[in-house]
């Protein structure tokens, strides 16, 4: 049976040598796989490293080597490594290579699992490299990747965290894949909420049915019959659930309106802020609740409710106060 032989240098399965520090170790481990599969001695395969370099310069460099007409193999590649500063990989990345990763993500949001899933991966490789030349432990990983979290998207996360383990002690972090765990669990809730309210208010508006009735015909006839027409529309509102901000005064005898409120009239939405009832934004992008979770007074809950730290809701009957922020404040 014939052994396979050594490509010739400029074949296209010929191992190739691009010049840079990073790519000699990939290099050198293709040369020692093909020389194993063809039995060649350590000596046979210096030569054919020294064949495969990528230009005169490399040849002349390589031949001159100490090691090159040796047998040791492992000598003639450490000598070979040291001829490229770095190619070893002992600093390829750095620690603090990891906290600038972390701190680009976390100054921005991440709201699908495919984004989640980009920055996982860029952690990871720079991580295990860090871990596997023990410049950090299992802790001190997993704490970092938790401040590459938003914020808001971070103390959701701690929050699941807790409502799945709430014997877990403060003082022991939590590991990487329970934290993971966590954060695609609540990204799936997110964007199971996003497609059921798109649907249901698609479906509302296509079942939402105008009616317009015209009362001109019988205007006359009542008010001839002592019926105030005025007092009867307004029941008819009140009853029919169709209550609006203008018609919330009772009308006057002029067909106006005055001050006086209809009793257990229904309440629109109101279109200010929850939070601070400033009408120029809504409580999700309110910056006065930023201010608020950062200093621990409040949290916000899964279900996007600010709560206290004792996770109890925020309700008039909490304090007294217009809104959320006047009653943390009382």
């Amino acid at each position: 049976m014939m052994l396979p032989t050594m490509p010739n240098k400029n074949h296209s399965s010929a191992p190739k040598f691009d010049r840079k520090a990073g790519s000699l170790s990939m290099f050198l481990d293709k040369v020692e796989q093909l020389s194993v599969s063809c039995e060649l001695t350590p000596r046979q395969t210096i030569e054919w490293v020294i064949c495969y370099a990528p230009g005169s310069d490399e040849h002349k460099l390589w031949s001159n080597l100490d090691t090159s007409t040796g047998n040791d193999w492992g000598a003639f590649k450490r000598e070979l490594f040291a001829q490229y500063p770095g190619s070893t990989g002992d600093c390829k990345y750095s620690v603090a290579d990891l906290e600038m990763l972390t701190e680009k993500q976390a100054a921005g949001q991440i709201t699908t699992a495919e984004q989640f899933g980009i920055f996982y991966r860029s952690f990871m490789k720079i991580s295990r490299f860090l871990k596997a030349k023990n410049k950090l432990n299992n802790h001190e990983i997993s704490s970092l990747f938790m401040h590459g979290l938003d914020y808001s998207f971070r103390l959701q996360v701690r929050s699941q965290m807790w409502a799945e383990n709430p014997k877990h002690h403060s003082d022991d972090p939590y590991t990487l894949l329970q934290i993971c765990e966590a954060a695609l669990f609540i990204l799936s809730c997110n964007h199971d909420n996003v497609d059921t309210e798109s649907a249901l208010t698609e479906s509302a508006i296509s079942t939402i049915k105008k009616e317009r009735f015209d009362l001109s015909g019988i205007s006359s006839s009542l008010q001839t019959s002592g019926v105030n027409i005025n007092a009867l529309t307004l029941e008819l509102i009140k009853h029919m659930g169709l209550q609006t901000a203008v018609t919330v005064g009772q009308m006057n005898q002029n067909g106006g309106y005055n001050n006086s409120a209809v009793p257990n009239a229904p309440r629109l939405r109101s279109n200010n802020c929850l939070f601070c009832s400033d009408s120029s934004h809504y409580q999700h992008s309110c910056p006065k609740v930023t201010k608020y979770i950062q200093k621990r007074l409040c949290i916000c809950n899964n279900e996007n409710y600010i709560i206290l730290p004792n996770r109890t809701r925020v309700t008039p009957w909490t304090a007294p106060g217009q809104n959320i922020m006047e009653r943390l404040d009382n």
